[in-house]
């Protein structure tokens, strides 16, 4: 959908500080385009947030490589993903001649419930052991089981754990640092991992870790990671409180808590989907369906339908001031007093 007029709070914005932005610079102005040290100042960041081994890529191709290499995967080999797989990721997988075995295992929300007995009685006949890639969306925890072989989940929209209790006790976390996440990273990659010959295999084939001022970067966001995750929580909080009557589902808040990387409201229709859209689109405001890449074919489409035609993201970042999420709050409740009025 086009937007109509000029957009003044846009879907994203890198909640970049002046401090990152001299670090930044600081970096680039020194010529150093490569740094060791830096390299695994950062990778002991992520280590003390998670409490595991860590090695930092530049590419993701080559974090998938090694991955694949290290595990003994074949040519061929089938990865159990989701729908919402991230590109980056499916190309990796591609270029690496592995299979992503896509099986539709979303909720409505974008939960993916791997332990469900259905998915389990087709990926595992005879007790067979597979390999997947487990994608948390949109920060909210995927329901995980036992029995899988070499799962490896991507934490990107997690960033930090949420709970002490939660396990992410996979064979391998990654983490994709692209734009549109709490802590940019210019789309490097992470691997982390419990398993010590894992992580030291990994770091031995590494040939290209991340530019220095990347890590410059990372790291002094990383300083407010903190900070950025309390601001989101904040302001979820106060959309949480929408006037919604019947026209608005607002997203699940699980007993074990999420992280809010997006914000997304669920519409009756697609029909409802589009008004709001352009209601908010009128006043300056951005929203758009919650998936910005090509979705493939599913058997049984109806989660990953609803998801991607009766939802909408609306603007949620730590730069968010008040007074524009007052303004979108106002609207929003604008076009639910009116669509009340029309049914």
């Amino acid at each position: 959908m086009k937007h109509h007029g000029k957009i003044t709070i846009p879907l994203t914005r890198p909640d970049f500080s002046k401090e990152d932005k001299r670090e930044f610079l600081k970096q680039i102005g020194s010529n150093n385009l490569a740094d060791d040290n830096l390299v695994k100042q950062w990778e002991s960041a992520w280590e003390d947030i998670w409490q595991r081994g860590c090695v930092a890529f530049a590419d993701p191709n080559e974090l998938i490589l090694n991955l694949k290499n290290i595990l003994g995967l074949q040519p061929g080999c089938q990865i159990y993903c989701s729908p919402l797989l991230h590109p980056i990721w499916k190309e990796a997988l591609l270029n690496c001649w592995l299979n992503p075995n896509i099986q539709n295992v979303l909720s409505a929300t974008g939960q993916e419930r791997w332990n469900d007995k259905n998915f389990q009685s087709v990926a595992q006949p005879a007790g067979q052991k597979i390999n997947r890639l487990v994608q948390h969306n949109f920060g909210i925890p995927a329901t995980m089981d036992s029995g899988f072989e070499k799962t490896v989940e991507d934490i990107s929209a997690i960033l930090k754990p949420i709970n002490p209790e939660q396990g992410f006790t996979s064979k391998a976390q990654l983490l994709l640092l692209d734009g549109n996440r709490m802590v940019q990273g210019g789309a490097t990659c992470l691997l982390l991992s419990k398993d010590n010959e894992l992580v030291c295999a990994m770091r031995k084939d590494r040939l290209k870790a991340p530019a220095a001022a990347i890590c410059s970067v990372g790291l002094s966001q990383l300083k407010r990671l903190d900070d950025l995750i309390e601001c989101r929580e904040k302001l979820a909080k106060r959309y949480l409180e929408l006037y919604t009557k019947n026209s608005i589902t607002l997203p699940p808040s699980p007993v074990g808590g999420r992280r809010w990387e997006s914000f997304i409201i669920q519409l009756t229709n697609q029909t409802k989907q589009q008004e709001l859209q352009l209601f908010l689109n009128k006043a300056g405001i951005a929203a758009a369906p919650p998936i910005w890449y090509h979705l493939p074919d599913v058997e049984d489409d109806q989660p990953l339908s609803k998801l991607q035609k009766q939802s909408l993201a609306i603007p949620l970042y730590a730069s968010l001031s008040k007074e524009e999420q007052k303004k979108i709050i106002n609207r929003i409740h604008r076009w639910v007093e009116r669509d009340k009025g029309s049914t």
